[in-house]
């Protein structure tokens, strides 16, 4: 060796895996950008946004390494993604790979030159606007090969459901606000509604069978069409919950694999965001509790009893946060300086659902076989696979992601400090998991699975924590004893 040289140190066993979790995390990554529905050729938006998610994610996971090695990780990781895409049914062209390699390399060296000169919040807020840039993409609000048909849907959406003319509950939804926009209060709304559905001849009889007036009361204030103003506001949401699943994982995860979680939200609301699913509250309540089991991982209690409240009063079917939230308190060190926020937590959910109840004119008996309690009771093992199933489309390889998101979610929870911290989040998962294995209204029952599959989603990059560089909260939590302060 010559007189000078300078030798580089040996990457030791936990640093050669931190590598390899760098790479696979620009792979998914570049998984992650949603898979387009019925288009038989590869758009070069599509690879373009691929390589930069995956050069983002490169670029904020190894910010104290040179930029070559970020470079390398997302370049690496972009090309086993491509890979990994054309195993299964979801093939990409090779020059969208190519493409996405190089943009992924570029976008990792800028994004690593930004962390070494302390701009990583700015780098991150740029991450969170193109993730959200993708998402406006791939739905077609911005310019791009989707913009015409859904300004098609949107024109379908803003157009009242003719009398007698549906048989949807999402139209039953809108039905509802569009007669509200017009003075009608709302249970004679909703009752009306459910009359014109061609399914259905008589209102609802109990009180299970009336979504709660919340919703539609908030869209009806909203000025112009009510149509386009439950679409702008269920768009809201699902910007509420990336928001959320970035502010979950970044609480365990360095800023590059915390991008995870809102990339795999973005997959999974494109499909209602789209079609005509996007009335269904399970939707809005499922990205309403993305943010608050952040804020309960965050020790904001608080804040996240009134996430909660909110979330309940979008779909009654939220009340499974009340449990999930008591066992994660039953395990918090310092449950006691915390009883008032939970206890708030469980109060108000059930203030919000007693209002309902007094205020419907449904009655809280049986019911019958088709519309009473007895329909909700056809639950088994397959109503709960087809409901993790359910608006999968545009995630790559589909249903079989589906329905593993769960299980990884669960070893993600595992992962995490903090025994408290585990059971908040292994909890959110099983609680409804167990829920939609014994409820479930049967043939149609498999759209409730989006109040759970937004927070799985979430949680699952979490599996990750072992191999990563974890987040500067996370070293503190598991240095501490495992009894971190808030």
């Amino acid at each position: 060796m010559t007189q000078g040289a300078i030798r580089r140190p040996a990457l030791s066993s936990r640093e050669l895996v931190g590598v390899a979790g760098s790479v696979v995390v620009c792979g998914v990554a570049f998984l992650a950008f949603p898979v387009s529905l019925g288009v038989t050729s590869s758009y070069v938006a599509a690879g373009v946004f691929r390589g930069v998610w995956a050069g983002l994610a490169g670029g904020l996971l190894l910010p104290n390494r040179s930029w070559r090695a970020a470079a390398g990780a997302a370049a690496l990781g972009a090309l086993l993604g491509g890979c990994a895409a054309n195993l299964g049914l979801d093939a990409l062209a090779a020059w969208e790979v190519a493409l996405a390699a190089l943009l992924a390399a570029g976008v990792a060296s800028g994004v690593s030159w930004m962390c070494r000169r302390g701009w990583q919040r700015v780098a991150v807020g740029l991450a969170i606007l193109c993730i959200v840039v993708g998402l406006a993409w791939q739905i077609g609000l911005v310019a791009g090969p989707f913009s015409g048909a859904q300004r098609e849907f949107l024109r379908t959406t803003a157009t009242e459901p003719a009398t007698e003319g549906y048989h949807f509950d999402g139209q039953i939804y809108l039905k509802t606000m569009f007669l509200m926009k017009r003075g009608t209060p709302y249970f004679v709304a909703f009752s009306q509604a459910v009359k014109e559905d061609t399914r259905y001849l008589e209102p609802p009889p109990l009180v299970f069978n009336y979504r709660e007036a919340w919703p539609a009361r908030f869209v009806t204030l909203l000025p112009g069409n009510p149509g386009i103003a439950a679409w702008a506001t269920f768009f809201a949401l699902v910007l509420i919950g990336i928001l959320g699943a970035y502010l979950l994982a970044s609480q365990f995860l360095a800023p590059g694999a915390a991008l995870l979680g809102p990339m795999l939200l973005v997959s999974y609301f494109a499909f209602p965001l789209t079609t005509k699913w996007f009335p269904l509250v399970e939707f809005w309540a499922g990205a309403l509790a993305v943010l608050a089991i952040a804020l309960f991982a965050r020790e904001r209690w608080w804040a996240a009893a009134v996430a909660v409240t909110i979330a309940v009063a979008t779909r009654e079917l939220m009340v499974y946060l009340i449990p999930v939230g008591l066992f994660a308190w039953l395990a918090y060190p310092k449950r006691r300086a915390v009883v008032l926020p939970v206890a708030a937590m469980v109060l108000l959910p059930c203030v919000v659902l007693g209002y309902h109840a007094l205020s419907s004119p449904g009655t809280l008996g049986a019911g019958g076989q088709s519309v009473g309690v007895a329909s909700w009771l056809h639950g088994s093992f397959w109503s709960l696979l087809a409901a993790l199933r359910f608006s999968s489309n545009h995630l790559v390889w589909g249903k079989l992601v589906a329905m593993a998101v769960p299980l990884v979610a669960v070893v993600g929870a595992a992962q995490v400090p903090l025994l408290w911290r585990k059971v908040l989040l292994a909890s959110v998962v099983v609680v409804p998991a167990v829920a939609l294995a014994l409820f479930s209204t049967g043939v149609f029952g498999y759209y409730w699975g989006a109040i759970m599959q937004p927070v799985a989603l979430a949680i699952a990059p979490l599996a990750l924590v072992f191999a990563l560089p974890r987040a500067e909260s996370a070293k503190r939590a598991g240095s501490s004893g495992g009894l971190a302060g808030t």
